[in-house]
């Protein structure tokens, strides 16, 4: 999977600024009112957590594999930490990966759901950054 291998702090950032863009994007979304569509928000706070733990293991120096379940990279991340335990409610993204984008498989996805996605997101998004910076794993020079 490109950027699985890269060299850890460069991989960290490289995954951090894909997260966050994705992260971005959903709050920018959701504020345009109801111009767009609830299942792209949700979409995008799946691939924001997604990216967030891609982030915390290439932290950690271990490979990963190149899916989009939430469920497996956060089993992969309790390998090594105990906070993941604690984002399980989290596992609910997975479902936005594919299935909310492609007609005849989507999911009906409300703008409350698009809310409470990117609440998950934010929850991802608080566990990785507080044990990257624990860890001392943080990008040199890097903001939140």
């Amino acid at each position: 999977m490109p950027g699985a291998r890269l060299d850890p702090p460069a991989g960290v950032r490289e995954w951090l600024d894909y997260a966050e863009a994705d992260y971005t994007l959903t709050q920018e979304l959701l504020d345009t009112g109801n111009r767009i569509r609830p299942w792209l928000i949700a979409f995008h706070a799946q691939q924001a957590a997604e990216k967030y733990l891609k982030a915390y293991l290439a932290s950690r120096r271990i490979d990963f594999p190149f899916t989009h379940h939430i469920g497996r990279l956060l089993e992969i991340c309790a390998t090594v930490a105990i906070w993941p335990a604690r984002l399980e409610p989290a596992t609910e993204l997975t479902d936005y990966a594919a299935t909310s984008r492609y007609p005849g498989e989507a999911v009906k996805v409300t703008r409350r759901d698009a809310r409470r996605a990117i609440g998950l997101t934010r929850s991802v998004r608080d566990a990785v950054i507080a044990a990257l910076k624990s860890e001392g794993n943080w990008p040199k020079g890097r903001r939140v």
